[in-house]
């Protein structure tokens, strides 16, 4: 989906999901990707992304998906709520 990257798509929709979370007063929003431990370059980008607005790498869950699949958990604090 190259025709939609640096769009600002991304932003628009992290933007969303930041807004809810502050509403919904939950402390931190979270995302799942697959982790630097896999060659995927889509997913490389993908992390420099998610870095780029604020998420931390936080853990890597090496058999969540499989062994194959590698999870990186990464998250960014949003108010001083609840953890969802």
């Amino acid at each position: 989906m190259k025709a939609y990257h640096r769009q600002g798509i991304g932003n628009l929709l992290l933007d969303e999901a930041e807004e809810w979370c502050a509403d919904q007063e939950v402390a931190f929003l979270q995302v799942k990707t697959l982790s630097a431990s896999h060659p995927d370059l889509n997913y490389a980008k993908t992390r420099e992304f998610y870095r780029s607005v604020g998420l931390l790498e936080l853990e890597e869950y090496l058999e969540l998906w499989r062994s194959e699949n590698p999870c990186l958990l990464m998250v960014k604090a949003i108010s001083q709520g609840s953890f969802c």
